[in-house]
């Protein structure tokens, strides 16, 4: 199952330029439109999406009903990773839209569509067994899937596997940080990365993982209020 994470920026929708127009410019609804073209200017847009009241008006709303989870992971993720460092809007656009594809409901499969985890976290033998078996075209997805399935865990559920290292001994955090960077800087050396304008990408979530993994964790005990 080939899942690649889709643009956020790209994939707005107009409720989302309406909540940034209201928040933004109280603007009167006639002019609503001429703010909507005005924000499709991609550097434009970049600015409106960094300013603080978008962030504060996303936190302050008891559910984002109102907005799609492309504008809600795009902004909360882009917040939390400047706060660490990594200042890198391709980076937050894929973060977030690994993000999106998770809490749409895209669980943990190898790409035979066999499920891979236990306990919410996937077995990394799993992915070892699927790549050796996989071409080379088939690997570099398998090496993404793996890469975005661990950052999605360390990320947003790291008790799930301090929990399970706890009772069983299991590998903890730093463990699969390891394999996620592994995966990611394998993924960035393949041609399909070079093709979806992705090596750079790959390169700093390998090199900066765990910076990006400890923003994720601050984002979901502070915004997202996650629990497990």
């Amino acid at each position: 199952m080939r899942i690649m994470p889709k643009s956020c920026r790209a994939r707005l929708s107009r409720r989302d330029f309406e909540f940034m127009a209201a928040i933004l410019n109280q603007l009167d609804p006639s002019k609503e439109d001429s703010f909507i073209r005005l924000a499709r200017d991609p550097e434009t847009l970049n600015t409106l999406l960094d300013h603080p009241k978008v962030l504060d008006s996303l936190l302050s709303m008891k559910q984002p009903i109102n907005v799609s989870s492309e504008l809600y992971f795009y902004v909360l993720v882009r917040h939390a990773l400047k706060e660490s460092g990594v200042d890198h809007l391709e980076v937050a656009d894929y973060v977030a839209g690994t993000l999106v594809e998770f809490a749409n409901g895209n669980p943990f499969y190898t790409d035979a569509g066999s499920p891979v985890q236990i306990d919410g976290v996937p077995y990394h033998i799993e992915f070892i067994e699927a790549i050796n078996a996989a071409n080379a075209y088939d690997r570099f997805y398998l090496h993404v899937h793996c890469g975005n399935q661990f950052l999605v865990l360390t990320g947003l559920f790291p008790g799930v596997i301090k929990n399970r290292e706890n009772r069983r001994g299991a590998p903890g955090v730093r463990y699969y940080e390891g394999v996620a960077r592994g995966s990611y800087r394998t993924a960035g050396c393949h041609p399909l990365a070079d093709e979806f304008a992705l090596c750079e990408v790959y390169e700093v979530l390998a090199d900066r993982f765990k910076e990006t993994r400890m923003a994720l964790n601050r984002m979901a005990n502070e915004y997202l209020f996650l629990s497990r």
